[in-house]
């Protein structure tokens, strides 16, 4: 009988490495959707972002008719607000002219002041931007900055550097 087998496997040497080959990559599959299943089971990353809602809307980089669908949605009876998310890349600038770094791996983002409810965002001191001059930092960035309520801070955006001053410093939940 294995003397039969051994005939049969050296007479189809191409089918047997495709089937090896096939057992091997089935095998690295497996491995790695069982690698990505362990890693997303023992992921503790909060929601930080968007954790004070219950329905996101949202496109790449921005929702079509925007307006139309906001008035929409506020006209439904279930819907409480409706709060626009407006982000936009900023990097702060320390003293000497560096950029800060953000403490997570992608880009440092700024929000409107009214999406703040979505995280939601709690102000530790001070109080709400009251202009386009003021920002609230969140604690880190104020505590990497050495920055409180009151004091300049200047931004990195798309309109290029700009100076600030601090209304406040706010905390994720």
């Amino acid at each position: 009988m294995i003397r039969l087998a051994w005939r049969s496997l050296a007479g189809r040497r191409a089918g047997w490495a495709a089937s090896l080959v096939a057992l091997v990559l089935a095998l690295v599959m497996t491995t790695a959707c069982a690698v990505l299943l362990e890693s997303g089971t023992r992921a503790a990353s909060p929601v930080e972002r968007y954790a004070g809602t219950d329905v996101v809307v949202g496109g790449q980089p921005f929702v079509p008719r925007a307006r139309e669908l906001r008035t929409a949605l506020e006209e439904l009876p279930s819907v409480e607000r409706v709060v626009v998310e407006l982000s936009f890349p900023t990097t702060a600038v320390d003293a000497s002219g560096e950029p800060v770094e953000a403490p997570w791996d992608g880009p440092s983002l700024g929000h409107s002041w009214e999406s703040a409810v979505l995280a939601p965002f709690t102000l530790r001191r001070g109080r709400a931007p009251g202009g386009d001059a003021e920002v609230v930092l969140d604690g880190a960035l104020a505590a990497r900055l050495g920055k409180g309520t009151g004091d300049t801070v200047r931004l990195a955006g798309p309109d290029g550097t700009r100076a600030y001053r601090v209304s406040g410093v706010a905390d994720p939940p």
